[in-house]
């Protein structure tokens, strides 16, 4: 499979996922939001940026936990809920929606799965990011927790040696134990901003609710997903205010390397 066809069959296959989660979000009620690449995705590109492979979805707080019985319940057969809590070795304070019948590999982790699409929590709270604040300590912690899974074979020898070091330090902990902190530091139900502290951009997902506002309908290849209302605040906070200027080449990188199809 060249690198084309593994792209479109990634495509293929996310979408497909994505339009689940959508139909079951809207057949329960629960509002959602794209997030990250999807959002930048929908708006620069009305569908995947070209060198992307999986989806990334937002629910607040307050309805993750419904979804998370829902989709146990409703997913179809070929389709498979990934949490911390049910995959030996996935780290994450998010889920996945995976699909069963492939298998991919990625640069970044040892951890394999199928074709996906990420859901995270949003989580109420303030736009207070000092050295002790919550959000910087839930920032610091997941980070800590997360980059000892890293697969850093490909990585520079301070890399590495730092995740070795941080293994050294966590090891004492489990993840029950990290999640615990992380759980009894947010905010709950209070304050004016989301945020996604497991996302990919640190603080830089924290966001007023208002940028967020209501779900708003965004056309994404053949379909629509829901995104943020007021996407220009969104997505510069992100990615600056050039984020319709595309990168250069060399930052255009699938993180996917393989793909086996395990059944149809």
């Amino acid at each position: 499979m060249t690198q084309q066809e593994l792209t479109l069959e990634l495509h293929r296959r996310a979408l497909a996922l994505g339009k689940c989660f959508h139909s079951i979000c809207e057949k329960n009620s629960i509002p959602y939001y794209m997030l990250g690449g999807s959002m930048l995705g929908a708006v620069r590109h009305k569908g995947f940026i070209p060198w992307d492979d999986d989806m990334d979805f937002g629910v607040e707080r307050e309805y993750f936990n419904k979804l998370l019985q829902i989709l146990n319940e409703q997913l179809p057969e070929n389709y498979r809920l990934v949490s911390k809590d049910n995959v030996k070795g996935f780290y994450g304070g998010f889920i996945k929606i995976e699909d069963r019948q492939t298998l991919v590999k990625e640069h970044l982790t040892d951890f394999e799965y199928g074709v996906s699409i990420d859901i995270f929590p949003l989580d109420r709270t303030n736009n207070n990011f000092s050295l002790f604040s919550k959000n910087r300590i839930i920032n610091t912690l997941y980070k800590i927790h997360s980059y000892r899974f890293y697969n850093l074979k490909n990585y520079s020898l301070s890399k590495r040696c730092i995740s070795k070091l941080l293994h050294i330090i966590h090891f004492p902990f489990n993840k029950d134990f990290i999640y615990k902190i992380i759980d009894k530091h947010l905010l709950k139900d209070k304050g004016d901003y989301l945020a996604n502290h497991y996302g990919a951009w640190g603080m830089k997902e924290t966001v007023h609710k208002d940028t967020m506002g209501k779900p708003t309908l965004y056309d994404f290849e053949d379909t629509r997903f829901y995104g943020a209302e007021n996407y220009k605040d969104y997505l510069t906070s992100l990615y600056g205010e050039d984020y319709m200027i595309l990168p250069p080449e060399e930052k255009r990188k699938i993180h996917i390397t393989e793909m086996k199809i395990i059944g149809d």
